[in-house]
C-alpha cells in the first residue's frame, strides 16, 4: 500500500472511512479482493458468532474461488434476511443485539457482492461496493465499542503484504 497506515487508520476513525475504503480496496489485487472481504467477515462475526449460519454461504463461496460465480446468489439470501431485519426492527425496535446482526449482515452483503464482481461479470454490482466494507465495519466497531476488536477490524481491513 502506498499510503500510510497509521495515516489511513486516523481517517477511518474520524469519519473518512469510505475514502479510506476507496484506498484500500484500489491497494488489494482483484483476484485478492474475496479474501480480503472474507476476512474481513470473519472479524465482524466475531462480534456475534450465533449468527454463522447467516454468513456460513458467503464465507463458504468467497474461500473457493471456483464458487464466486454464486456470490450473486448468496447476495440475495443474504438481503432477503437484512430486510426481514429492517422489518422486524421497524415494528419491534431494534435491540443492540439485533443492531449487531444488522451491522454484521451488511458487511455479509459486501462480501458476497466483492466476491461475484472479482469474476468479472456482465452484470456486475457497483465498482464500489468493496469500498463500502470499511464504512459497514467501522460502524459495527462503532456500535461495539471494544478496543480489543477495533484494533482486530483494522488489521483485518488492511491488504496483506
Amino acid at each position: 500500500m502506498t499510503v500510510d497506515p497509521e495515516m489511513l487508520r486516523a481517517r477511518w476513525q474520524s469519519g473518512e472511512a469510505l475514502q479510506v475504503g476507496h484506498s484500500i480496496f484500489d491497494a488489494v489485487a482483484k483476484q485478492s479482493r474475496p479474501a480480503w472481504a472474507a476476512r474481513v467477515l470473519r472479524v465482524a462475526l466475531s462480534q456475534a458468532p450465533e449468527h454463522a449460519a447467516d454468513v456460513a454461504a458467503v464465507l463458504a463461496v468467497a474461500d473457493d474461488p471456483r464458487r464466486w460465480a454464486e456470490g450473486h446468489a448468496v447476495f440475495s439470501s443474504v438481503r432477503r434476511e437484512v430486510l426481514r431485519l429492517d422489518e422486524r426492527g421497524r415494528t419491534a425496535g431494534w435491540t443492540p443485539a439485533t443492531l449487531t446482526r444488522a451491522h454484521l449482515l451488511a458487511i455479509a452483503e459486501l462480501v458476497a457482492k466483492v466476491t461475484y464482481n472479482a469474476t468479472s461479470p456482465r452484470d456486475e454490482f457497483d465498482e464500489d461496493s468493496g469500498w463500502w466494507v470499511a464504512v459497514c465495519l467501522r460502524n459495527l466497531v462503532e456500535h461495539v465499542r471494544d478496543a480489543s476488536f477495533e484494533r482486530d477490524a483494522w488489521r483485518a481491513l488492511l491488504p496483506t503484504p
